[in-house]
């Protein structure tokens, strides 16, 4: 179910107003950071629409991230996760969304 502002708790107005700003910027100037760190930083916009539960934006984050990166949750995710344990709590959490789906459908495996 696609979300509209009126149906948003104001709480997360502040955070959804952000998120917008920082897809926008993306869409941008993403084609100028490596690619694997602007899908780690899909990813991590995406697991913050799924708390706010708008999920076909996680969902369409997520797709992005593999499109962006071809086959980042195969491998480069796990490094990420290595390397950022906020990160990796991250990731851990999006095993209660259906984005875990889409996850494990471009061939992620928890490590």
């Amino acid at each position: 179910m696609t979300k509209y502002y009126g149906d948003i708790p104001e709480a997360h107005l502040e955070l959804l107003k952000e998120l917008q700003d920082l897809e926008a910027w993306f869409s941008e100037h993403g084609a100028e950071i490596p690619a694997v760190m602007a899908a780690k930083g899909m990813t991590c916009m995406a697991h913050d629409y799924y708390s706010m539960e708008m999920d076909e934006v996680g969902d369409r984050l997520l797709r992005n991230a593999e499109k962006l990166s071809p086959g980042y949750f195969q491998g480069a995710i796990n490094i990420h996760r290595a390397k950022d344990k906020e990160y990796d709590k991250l990731v851990y959490q999006l095993q209660d969304t259906l984005g875990y789906q889409i996850m494990l459908s471009f061939g992620y495996e928890d490590e």
